[in-house]
């Protein structure tokens, strides 16, 4: 692996951090891409490249740098624009001509009928159609996700999430 330039986007977050200190514990070349560098000291002490790089840079500016990597991994981000994100950064991985592509997704993509089903089933299709050889990694929601919805259940009584996000 000490010969291949991994790119992770999207650093930042648990997924982001963990795969970033992962491919370093493997001997990867890694750079970390993030919105706010200077938030981010953890992931240099581990030994990885920090530098800006966010989703929502526009599409030619995010390929210029790319284009220095082998490997890109995709962490969409828990952003209410999310699959504008993700697509930005798949059509900038295009651009940059990268060997291979990860994108992080959810296991209830196919299903159109909830939000999260709708925000990352465009993101998979776009993918797919990419021309790139491209991974998905479909995780299911995490439990430290569902306690940060822990006001919201006291005050509400109510919690959506992912499986089954018109049900209460």
């Amino acid at each position: 692996m000490s010969n291949q330039n991994f790119f992770v986007l999207g650093a930042t977050g648990y997924i982001g951090s963990a795969t970033v200190k992962t491919l370093i514990s493997l001997k990867a070349n890694v750079t970390a891409g993030v919105r706010d560098p200077s938030k981010v000291k953890e992931l240099e002490t581990a030994g990885a490249s920090v530098i800006k790089a966010d989703m929502s840079q526009p599409q030619s500016e995010l390929a210029q740098i790319l284009k220095n990597y082998d490997h890109i991994y995709v962490v969409t981000p828990g952003h209410i624009d999310r699959t504008n994100l993700a697509i930005n950064a798949i059509k900038a991985a295009q651009e940059a001509h990268i060997k291979y592509i990860l994108v992080v997704s959810i296991t209830a993509a196919d299903n159109l009928e909830i939000l999260f089903g709708r925000q990352f089933n465009p993101i998979e299709k776009e993918l797919k159609q990419s021309g790139l050889n491209y991974g998905i990694l479909r995780l299911p929601i995490f439990t430290d996700n569902i306690f940060g919805n822990a006001e919201p259940i006291k005050t509400h009584n109510t919690f959506y999430g992912p499986v089954d996000g018109d049900k209460k």
